[in-house]
């Protein structure tokens, strides 16, 4: 027993120490205060004069009047007081210097020699002489114990005698203003009490188990009721460690459950109690949820037992509601202090909460889970409902409930993810979405529509790996009937849906509708894509040789022909609804139209199942030329998109994709002439013959479309359209002297040069001839 003594002296000197600093600080800036109060009159022998009068005789200089110019005499008359007319200043009160907290000075004053003499002599020798009588008495009892001169009955009472003495001591020492030093002897006191009680149970076993854990759980109770007597947080944390260690101190290895779980649900809610009255203490609320949860973690993967899940449930929910309680309690009396820590604690009991049911229900009951976690996120948005009503609340509380919110949202989303799964997990996180979003743009909740904005991102990514996981069977598809497709169209509903509630969002969030509307068009993209593919590989099941080849150059074409509907839809509505992402996603469709037509556009594979005109390359280039004329019509009505240059851009795609169209059709006729040519047998003569004709159609097609081109450009007024002729008349011209020159027979030749040659003069007489229709009216009077 004679380290008990030192162990409470240790204890002492650690934990006092910031409390004693703390109240010399006070006690000295009330010495500064009263100070002047003690000062003597210098005038006191001056008698019969009144009290000025007397400090003027003793030459005090602040009695004497001071020279003010007169100037300066008359702006102090005319300046008003800031107090108001009549009014005087109060008198300066001087503002306490909080518990704990520091003076409002910027430089704390050195110490005098006076007060270093003081903090020697009456502390410090203190200490030092405390710590020498103890282990003197140390050593005399280790001596006793040693020879047996004490028995051990005797050496317990030694040990309850002494921590009883202390106490009373630590009371009166307080009682007569001595603070410090009395905090210190109960703490020891406390110390000796703890190892006393353990001692006699674990040392001598001279008590059983449960009147040891009664003594020990009093010994806590005692330390609590003096450290908030004494203003300790030294003697609660002291309270705080003896009432967490108890169980194990006295464990005999048995398990008993039920004691164990309802001792720590009392232990925490007492310390939270003591929390409640004692704002400052704010360090025991993380130790405390720490060690029950640690304690409670232990006890579930040591001692249980499959029969005591009820048991482990019910007190989870005591522990969970125990800290959440003190939340409701800080937020109902405004309690702005140590607001981060209070949230922090708040967040781990939520998630360590979730976790210990989710692991608990799903070992009895794995049906039971989601609604486990529907049961926590109502609990939480209960709270919220409840004490949102109570507004206004401090910006710290304010951020407390939001937590509380978006706690309540997460766990709503994690029930569903425990239910469902699939493509009705898409739609249902959709819809929950939608109206988290609603909810939480129209309440002002940001933690609310922040989660919304989280799902709206997660919900595209879970489709795509829905539609991965559980792929459509090509002999059970059904073309837009099918889960697939009610998924995506709900998907980028929920998405448009998203982008209009989230259209009031302002400064740095303005870009989320856009953001929400080109993810619904693209979703769209993809999903259409898919479904013609899918549909025509369904076709393609039974098919072979050259039927199977027919549908493979259709099904690439048929997507292209989706994009581009698309496409205008989608640029047709953002005109009409004053929405760019839509245009812009609707011209990216486009893009990827012209692409494949461009790609794919040039030959015909393969050349047996080509049709003059008759075949879908023909119908689609002649689409995708339509719709960017009406693209561009319509860009062109709309100033917002409406650039510099936009009717030459859709002046040349238009020109070139109808050059591309004939110039393949030209190609591919004699491709498939060629073909069978050489199915027949024909001679290498005939087939070459049948080349020459090939260039000079090519170039006669050529010819043409420029003289076509030049023609609308004269007769709409087009530059732009006479730029490409200008162009294309270039091209003839280098692939007549290049290559027909060099390839083609004499015949041909003469074809060529001379009809290139008259439509080359024909177009130089009409630019020489009506020169006023390709200038501008100033340009007209400059060249007459």
């Amino acid at each position: 027993m004679e380290w008990i003594v030192i162990i409470g002296l240790i204890i002492y000197l650690i934990f006092e120490r910031d409390r004693t600093n703390r109240l010399e600080r006070e006690l000295k800036e009330l010495k500064q205060r009263i100070a002047p109060l003690h000062r003597p009159d210098p005038g006191a022998h001056v008698q019969g004069l009144p009290q000025d009068e007397r400090r003027r005789a003793a030459g005090d200089s602040s009695m004497l009047p001071h020279p003010v110019s007169v100037s300066r005499e008359k702006e102090l008359k005319e300046k008003p007081s800031p107090f108001g007319p009549g009014k005087k200043p109060e008198p300066a009160v001087p503002r306490p210097v909080p518990a704990g907290g520091k003076a409002a000075s910027v430089t704390s004053p050195r110490r005098s020699r006076s007060e270093w003499e003081q903090l020697i002599g009456g502390k410090w020798m203190n200490r030092v002489g405390a710590f020498a009588l103890i282990l003197g008495i140390g050593f005399f009892l280790k001596y006793a114990f040693d020879n047996n001169l004490i028995p051990e009955w005797m050496r317990v009472l030694i040990g309850f005698l002494a921590g009883a003495g202390l106490l009373i001591a630590g009371g009166r020492f307080s009682r007569k203003g001595l603070p410090i030093f009395a905090q210190g002897l109960v703490g020891a006191g406390i110390a000796v009490l703890y190892l006393s009680v353990y001692a006699s149970f674990n040392f001598y076993h001279l008590v059983p188990q449960m009147a040891a854990f009664v003594g020990m759980s009093g010994v806590t109770v005692l330390a609590f009721q003096q450290a908030m007597r004494h203003h300790s947080l030294a003697v609660s944390l002291l309270g705080w460690t003896g009432g967490y260690l108890t169980p194990f101190l006295l464990s005999t290895g048995e398990a008993q459950s039920l004691g164990l779980l309802t001792y720590l649900a009392l232990l925490t809610a007492g310390v939270l109690l003591v929390i409640a009255k004692r704002e400052q203490w704010i360090v025991l609320l993380p130790l405390t949820f720490v060690a029950t949860y640690l304690v409670f973690g232990f006890w579930r993967s040591e001692m249980f037992s499959a029969d005591e899940t009820g048991i482990a449930l019910a007190f989870a929910v005591v522990y969970w509601g125990l800290f959440h309680g003190l939340d409701l309690f800080c937020w109902l009396k405004r309690v702005k202090s140590h607001a981060v820590i209070r949230r922090i604690v708040s967040a781990f009991n939520a998630l360590f909460f979730t976790v210990i049911v989710y692991d608990l229900v799903s070992f009895e009951a794995s049906d039971w889970t989601a609604a486990a976690l529907l049961l926590i996120g109502m609990a939480y948005g209960g709270s919220f409902l409840m004490a949102d009503r109570m507004k206004p609340f401090p910006k710290p509380i304010r951020g407390q409930l939001s937590q509380c919110l978006f706690i309540a949202a997460g766990l709503v989303v994690l029930a569903t993810l425990d239910r469902f799964s699939g493509y009705t997990l898409t739609v249902l996180w959709g819809l929950e979405a939608c109206l988290m979003a609603f909810w939480g743009i129209s309440k002002k909740h940001r933690p609310l529509w922040l989660t919304a904005l989280g799902l709206f991102g997660l919900i595209p990514l879970h489709l795509a790996y829905s539609a991965a996981a559980n792929p459509i069977p090509v002999a059970d598809f059904i073309p837009l009937f099918n889960m697939r497709a009610f998924a995506s169209i709900a998907t980028a509903g929920a998405l448009g849906a998203g982008a209009y509630i989230y259209r009031r969002l302002k400064g740095t969030w303005r870009s989320v509708p856009t953001i929400l509307h080109l993810l619904w068009c693209i979703l769209l993209f993809v999903w259409l894509t898919g479904e013609v593919h899918q549909f025509f590989g369904k076709l393609m099941l039974e098919e072979s040789g050259m039927r199977r080849q027919l549908l493979e150059i259709r099904q690439v074409w048929s997507i292209a022909g989706v994009w581009l509907a698309y496409a205008l839809l989608l640029i047709r509505i953002g005109l009409v609804k004053k929405k760019p992402p839509l245009v812009f996603a609707g011209l990216g469709a486009m893009v990827f139209a012209f692409g494949t037509g461009f790609i794919l556009g040039w030959f015909y594979d393969p050349i047996a199942l080509y049709t003059p005109v008759l075949n879908v390359r023909f119908l689609m280039l002649a689409l995708i030329a339509l719709a960017v004329y009406l693209t561009g019509r319509w860009l062109r009505g709309e100033k917002k998109f409406h650039v510099k240059g936009l009717s030459i851009v859709i002046s040349v795609v238009i020109g070139f994709v109808l050059f591309q169209m004939m110039t393949a059709e030209t190609l591919d006729y004699y491709r498939q002439a060629a073909h069978l040519l050489e199915e027949q047998g024909a001679s290498p003569e005939e087939i070459y013959r049948l080349s020459n004709r090939e260039q000079l159609t090519l170039s006669m097609v050529w010819i043409f479309y420029s003289l076509a081109l030049m023609a609308m450009g004269i007769w709409r007024r087009k530059q732009g359209a006479r730029m490409m002729a200008f162009g294309l008349f270039g091209l003839t011209v280098l692939k007549i002297f290049l290559f027909d020159l060099s390839f083609l027979e004499t015949l041909y030749r003469i074809i060529s040069f001379i009809a290139l040659g008259l439509i080359l003069i024909g177009v130089s007489y009409v630019y020489s001839r009506y020169k006023g229709l390709f200038m501008p009216d100033d340009r007209k009077k400059a060249a007459e």
